[in-house]
C-alpha cells in the first residue's frame, strides 16, 4: 500500500498525501524542514528532516504567493481507520510531549538563581535607601541571608510571583525558554497568571520541597521518577495546561549550553560573593 503522509499545519492535519507530494511540497516552499509530518506506523509526529524525506533547500516564496491546502496534487486515499495523532497544542508552536526532565530541572533553576540574585539586589538597594540598620540585620556577616535554609527558602518564595507573571502572560520564562519549555492551553495560548500562581506553587511544593536541600532532593527523586514514568509530572496531570518542548537541532543545542552556562555562572557568583 502506498504510504499516506500528514502535513501539520496551523495545529491542523493536513493530508494524506503520498510521499512525493510531500517531498514537492516541500520542495516549492510550502513548508520549511521543520514542519511536522506522520505516517501510519510513526509513534508520533516527526519533523520533515526527522521523518527521513528528502531535504532540499526550498527556493524562497515570492511575495504574492499563497498556499492553499485544500486539495494539492498528490491527495490520495487512505482506509477509514487510519488518522494521525492530534498535535500538541492547536498552533505552530513546540509540539515535542516528551518528558526532557533535565531541561525542565536547568530551567527551574537558571530561573530561581538569576531571578532570585536580581530581585535580591533590589531589595539591598532599597532597604539601603529607607532602613539600613535592617539591610545590615539581613544581609551583613551575620545576618539571616547568611543562614543556608533561610536564604533557600526565601529565594524561592520571592521568584514566584515573577515566574507566575511570565508564565502566565507569554507561555513561558527566561529558563524555560532556554532550555525549551513552553507551557500554554492547548489552543496555544498563555495559561493566565493565577492558573501559573497555582502551578509555580505546586512546584515549590511537591517540586522543591518548600527549598528545603534535603526534602527538595526527595521531591526531586519522586518528581524525576513519576516524569519519566508518567510523562508528566504531578502539577501537569488533568490541568488545563499542556507542557511542549522546542524540536531538537542546533539551535536548541546551543540555547542549552548558553543556558548551562549561565547556570554554572550564578552559582558561583553566590559561593563567592
Amino acid at each position: 500500500m502506498e504510504e499516506a503522509w500528514y502535513v501539520g499545519v496551523d495545529g491542523q492535519p493536513r493530508g494524506p498525501y503520498d510521499r512525493d507530494a510531500v517531498e514537492r511540497m516541500f520542495a516549492n516552499g510550502m513548508f520549511d524542514a521543520e514542519a511536522l509530518v506522520w505516517r501510519e506506523g510513526m509513534p508520533a509526529w516527526a519533523s520533515f528532516t526527522e521523518a527521513g524525506l528528502r531535504c532540499s533547500t526550498p527556493p524562497p516564496l515570492p511575495e504574492y504567493a499563497s498556499v492553499d491546502w485544500r486539495a494539492p496534487n498528490g491527495s490520495i486515499d487512505v482506509p477509514a481507520g487510519v488518522r494521525p495523532p492530534d498535535l500538541a497544542v492547536e498552533d505552530d508552536g513546540w509540539q515535542d510531549l516528551g518528558p526532557s526532565p533535565w531541561s525542565r530541572y536547568f530551567a527551574r533553576y537558571v530561573d530561581t538563581l538569576v531571578v532570585g540574585l536580581a530581585l535580591w539586589m533590589i531589595v539591598g538597594f532599597v532597604l539601603e535607601a529607607i532602613d539600613p540598620a535592617t539591610l545590615h540585620r539581613v544581609t551583613g556577616v551575620d545576618g539571616l541571608m547568611r543562614n543556608p535554609l533561610f536564604s533557600s527558602i526565601m529565594t524561592f518564595v520571592i521568584v514566584i510571583p515573577v515566574q507566575a507573571l511570565l508564565l502566565g502572560l507569554t507561555g513561558t520564562t527566561a529558563g524555560k525558554w532556554l532550555f525549551g519549555v513552553r507551557i500554554t492551553r492547548h489552543d496555544g495560548k498563555p495559561i493566565g497568571v493565577m492558573h501559573a500562581l497555582t502551578r509555580e506553587l505546586e512546584v515549590f511544593l511537591k517540586g522543591v520541597g518548600l527549598g528545603i536541600p534535603i526534602v527538595a532532593l526527595i521531591t526531586q527523586i519522586v518528581g524525576y521518577r513519576t516524569l519519566v514514568n508518567e510523562r508528566q509530572a504531578s502539577w501537569d496531570v488533568h490541568r488545563a495546561w499542556v507542557v511542549t518542548h522546542r524540536p531538537p537541532g542546533g539551535v536548541a543545542t546551543a540555547l542549552f549550553a548558553i543556558g548551562l552556562i549561565i547556570w554554572a555562572g550564578a552559582i558561583i557568583y553566590i559561593k563567592v560573593r
